[in-house]
């Protein structure tokens, strides 16, 4: 048995494999057969593949598969464990979601190959055949299908955004305790993105949202509910933050389209560090903050703005 992972790092890594609850009660293993292509390497310490660069082999090499696997009994299991979706993540979602489209960010999909390792041909349906006829190129040859060839849809129809292939805006998850934080491995730290299940598990512990909170507070201290004010400050700072961390992962998708940005670049703008420093910018989004609590409590008084803005300043 190689690769194992087990207690807090397995929970840590089970979103990965599609099972972002319930770890502790759920158990993976990936059993190769006796012919795939992997040996020993001369200590028996890992497998190495042994062919192309004969390189060390991960659990993570079938998270793919693992994910695909996953039979309806065990979703139905993982769904159930999950919480609730509330009225913000939704919103902040559809935003994310609206960004990506005006974005353009694809989605990366596999595509076969004709030289690849599966048998790949065109299809029967409408389009999926090369033109025969009169349409050839200066070579003689036919015309090879075009992406649009391929697309079967009633003219006029709009195109959903699934059939455009475009990125889907990650889910959100807010941890609300510290051992939930600990659990992800991001105590102390913003938020953990899976790009395999395209979940987003955002720190509601992290000091960033303690501070929101604390000035959204100090701003509308005379408030005659104080126990009201703390808990739109509370909701507000959650918010905030969960919206530059989703905001971030975003534009780290974005830069797949830009040339000089590597896989590893856009790999490292969506590490829990990276994360971290975008939520800490949350003074940067707390003006929206500002007008809807004002327009609630009212706005508070010159001095008291002054004081919360030299306090942010003393902060900063």
């Amino acid at each position: 048995m190689y690769d194992l992972r087990k207690s807090r790092k397995w929970a840590a890594d089970a979103p990965g494999y599609g099972i972002p609850f319930g770890a502790r009660h759920i158990s993976v293993h990936v059993e190769l057969p006796n012919n795939f292509a992997v040996r020993h390497e001369p200590y028996r310490r890992f497998l190495q593949f042994s062919v192309g660069d004969q390189r060390q082999v991960l659990l993570d090499d079938f998270a793919h598969l693992v994910i695909s696997q996953r039979p309806e009994w065990l979703i139905e299991i993982i769904n159930s464990l999950a919480p609730k979706p509330s009225s913000s993540t939704d919103n902040l979602r559809q935003e994310l979601q609206e960004l990506l489209n005006k974005l353009r960010v694809h989605a990366q999909s596999p595509r076969l190959a004709r030289a690849g390792t599966e048998s790949a041909d065109f299809g029967g349906a409408r389009g999926a055949a090369p033109v025969q006829g009169k349409k050839h190129s200066e070579s003689g040859s036919a015309r090879p299908p075009t992406p649009i060839d391929l697309i079967f849809s009633p003219v006029g129809a709009k195109r959903s955004n699934i059939s455009r292939n475009m990125e889907r805006a990650p889910e959100i998850i807010p941890l609300t305790t510290e051992e939930e934080a600990a659990e992800k491995e991001i105590s102390g730290k913003a938020a953990r993105y899976f790009r395999e299940t395209n979940q987003l598990f955002v720190n509601m512990t992290y000091s960033a949202v303690d501070e929101a909170q604390s000035d959204l507070e100090r701003r509308y201290a005379t408030y005659s509910d104080p126990e009201l004010v703390r808990d739109q400050a509370r909701q507000w700072a959650e918010k905030i933050i969960m919206g530059r961390v989703g905001y971030a992962v975003v534009f780290a998708q974005a830069k797949q389209l830009v040339h000089q940005w590597t896989p590893d670049d856009v790999k490292k703008a969506l590490e829990p560090e990276s994360l971290s420093l975008a939520a800490d910018g949350w003074r940067d989004a707390i003006d929206t903050a500002y007008r809807s609590l004002s327009r609630r409590f009212g706005a508070p008084t010159k001095g008291e703005e002054l004081a919360c803005t030299e306090a942010r300043e003393i902060v900063a």
